[in-house]
């Protein structure tokens, strides 16, 4: 999945799909354990409009999740060069899966 180093950091990250056209239709990525910006903002990344801040509660109001076959390309692109990540992919933050 990666080339990065086995001893790297695993990061946690929540794929989810848009409900409405309007907010994306697409896939967002949400990095859960890193703020980014105001309280209750976390990094995200999408492919258009990649790296930025996002609510991580109004996206998980307004998104479902989204299946592997879904966030692959997302995920191959988050795992390669640059990003290099290894992820550890969760339904929710601090380990709820429901």
């Amino acid at each position: 999945m990666t080339s990065t180093a086995p001893d790297q950091e695993m990061t946690d990250v929540v794929f989810r799909r848009w409900y409405r056209k309007i907010d994306g239709n697409g896939i967002i990525a949400l990095f859960p354990d890193e703020p980014h910006g105001q309280p209750g903002m976390v990094l995200s990344y999408e492919r258009i409009g990649l790296h930025g801040s996002a609510d991580y509660e109004r996206v998980m109001a307004v998104t479902r999740p989204a299946s592997p076959t879904e966030y692959e390309e997302l995920e191959r692109e988050l795992t390669s060069y640059p990003y290099n990540y290894r992820l550890r992919v969760k339904k929710r933050r601090n380990g709820r899966q429901s």
